[in-house]
């Protein structure tokens, strides 16, 4: 799970550590239940999706209450991906993203709840204008914004050798997918990557939050 908090840093700080817990607590406790049911015989026949959806759910109506009693407009962008055998589940809401290294090419699984995006989308703007594009942090979906939440769900069979990345845009803002896709590639230990990554961003100016985690598929997690 990544979560990057807007609404100013404490009320920001305050969404994304709720839009955390609240995911984190609901998915372990129903991970919990399910394999304490006698009739529940293989973790595989859980519906991820339908988990992953209620958890954001969750925390967006934990965060929205929190922010109405503190009467401020904060909220938190999140994603995260939640992986049963070979299948994964990526589920985004807002400009944090999560890609999928498969077969030494870098793909971005989710689609950035953004202005850019839109105009991207619509033949306005070129991906490269969107990178430096004045209002390239507008974004038009968050956690704790509304009562609702609309929560994007993706899904993809996993391969050993494959890796999973999760990051705010403070990474993706200034990094491009190749040259993330070429770090990836060229460090096998897993931390050494997320700290080029996190360098390469700051060496650029990186004056956002930068949050990156990977993940590695290994024999025997996708059986």
């Amino acid at each position: 799970l990544v979560a990057d908090g807007m609404g100013g840093h404490e009320a920001g700080e305050i969404a994304s550590r709720l839009a955390l817990e609240c995911v984190g607590s609901r998915i372990t406790r129903c991970l919990n239940e399910f394999l304490s049911d006698a009739r529940s015989t293989e973790l595989a026949s859980l519906d991820g999706m339908a988990l992953l959806r209620e958890a954001f759910e969750h925390a967006n109506a934990t965060v929205f209450q929190q922010a109405q009693a503190m009467r401020n407009n904060m909220g938190t962008t999140l994603v995260g991906v939640l992986v049963i055998g070979a299948r994964a589940w990526f589920a985004n809401v807002g400009d944090s993203r999560a890609y999928l290294l498969h077969g030494g090419k870098l793909e971005q699984v989710t689609v950035d709840h953004s202005l850019v995006q839109q105009l991207v989308d619509s033949g306005h703007i070129t991906r490269e204008e969107a990178r430096w594009h004045p209002q390239r942090n507008v974004i038009y979906r968050a956690i704790g914004l509304q009562a609702d939440v609309d929560v994007d769900i993706f899904e993809r069979v996993l391969m050993p050798g494959d890796c999973v990345l999760l990051c705010s845009d403070g990474l993706s803002d200034l990094i491009e997918d190749d040259e993330i896709e070429r770090v990836i590639l060229s460090e096998t230990d897993l931390h050494a990557a997320c700290m080029r990554l996190i360098g390469l961003a700051n060496d650029r100016g990186g004056n956002d939050n930068i949050t990156v985690v990977l993940v590695a598929v290994e024999a025997g997690m996708s059986d």
